[in-house]
Order: C-alpha cells, then structure tokens, then sequence
C-alpha cells in the first residue's frame, strides 16, 4: 500500500514466488520540493523514481492521475484504476441538519499545500460574517499559524481538530457547503463525501477530479480569486 510520500519496498521481494500487488494513492512528482526541505525532497523523489525498477504482478491506481503518474515513472506492471470508495452507510445513518447560518466547510490536514490559508482570506472578504462561519476540522503543522490569521483578519473560524468518521459526516452535513482548496491531491475523498452528504462542494480543478466530477455534482475553480467570488455569493 504505497501511500503519497512513503515509500513502499515491497517490490523488493519479487524476487520470490510470491505475487505482489501494489495500490497506490498519489505521487508526489514534482512536487517533493513543496512538501520538504533539502535534502529530505531529494531523496524522497529518488526513492520515488526508484519504485519504477521494481516488479509487481499488478498495480491498482485509485485514479487515472495516479496511472499517468505512474506510466511517466516508467511502470512496466499491468495498472488497473480502480477509484477508492467511501463507506455510504456510515453516510446515510448519520442525521443531520444544515445550519441555520451559512457554513463552509473544510476537512482535511493542515499542512501548506491544502491552502488553508486561502480559505480563511477569502471569508474575510465576506460582507456579512456575523451570519457566516467557517468549520475547520483537522490538524497539522499549520495549525497555529491559521489560528493568528484567523483572528488577525477577524474571521468566524472554529477549528474543531482531530474528529471521528462519525462526527466529521455529521459537521459536512450540516454545512452549506464544503471546500477544499488543496492543489495535491490524488483522488480527493472528501469530495465525494460531502456529495454523499448532499452537501455543495467546491475545489480547485485538479485532474484526479475529473473521474468522478461534473458540472451537475460540483464546482471546480481555476485559482484562489475564485474562492473569494464564492464566498462574496453566500
């Protein structure tokens, strides 16, 4: 199970009988330099790079992004792409009304590539913030700084933390919409959650999301003046 940023060495032992699968949920690419310091990016990418010279019996890509990424690495294994799946009965056992202010909401870690901080300027900018609110639920090594700039810019920001799979369905629910401002992602579950949830989604448009977004479930944006146009039309 070859998650984004941790190499996986099973490979390493194709040189058994066994057969060994491989599932991989993102590469980080070119984007290693985004996500860690010199020399940390270097060697994450090489061992990246490396997982090409290694022999699986087949590999299952969670979306046909992380296929391509893998054809460019030189993969020479059969990939079939088969998109993760979010757990529906958790979905519809949980009832939950939407808020009676209008709420955006974001779930996922706090770290730079998600653009957080995207968000937080762009509801600042909304006219009417005391009937507004922003639900921020995760955590990660931003967490303080998107605190400050909360409370610099005066935004109606609660930052729930870490919450279980039951509660964090609960809060998307009862949101008007869910955002997601990431521009790294390899399939990007948690908008098919908030969809599951019935719930507005709005993202930056990455490639992985065309394999399952449309202009009937959802709305992706070009850049982070549109988040500020979407905000300003609540």
């Amino acid at each position: 199970d070859a998650n984004q940023g941790i190499a996986s060495f099973a490979g390493a032992f194709s040189f058994s009988k066994r057969p060994i699968f491989a599932t991989f949920h993102d590469l980080y690419w070119k984007d290693w330099h985004k996500l860690y310091r010199f020399p940390f990016s270097s060697i994450g990418r090489l061992l990246e790079f490396s997982w090409s010279k290694l022999s699986y019996r087949r590999i299952i890509a969670n979306s046909n992004q992380t296929k391509e990424k893998l054809l460019t690495l030189g993969f020479k294994s059969p990939i079939d792409v088969i998109n993760s799946g979010i757990n529906l009965n958790l979905v519809n056992k949980i009832k939950a009304k939407k808020s009676k202010i209008t709420t955006a909401v974001y779930a996922g870690r706090l770290i730079n590539y998600k653009n957080v901080d995207v968000l937080i300027r762009a509801f600042s900018k909304v006219s009417n913030k005391a009937d507004a609110k922003l639900t921020i639920i995760g955590t990660g090594p931003e967490e303080k700084r998107l605190r400050q700039l909360a409370k610099e810019l005066q935004v109606n920001a609660e930052f729930l933390g870490f919450l279980s799979e039951e509660e964090k369905i609960k809060k998307i629910k009862e949101a008007t919409l869910l955002i997601n401002p990431s521009t790294i992602e390899g399939l990007g579950l948690i908008l098919l959650e908030a969809m599951a949830c019935k719930t507005a989604t709005i993202a930056f448009d990455l490639p992985c999301y065309k394999d399952f977004c449309n202009e009937n479930n959802s709305l992706l944006i070009k850049n982070p003046g549109a988040v500020c146009k979407c905000f300003k039309a609540l």
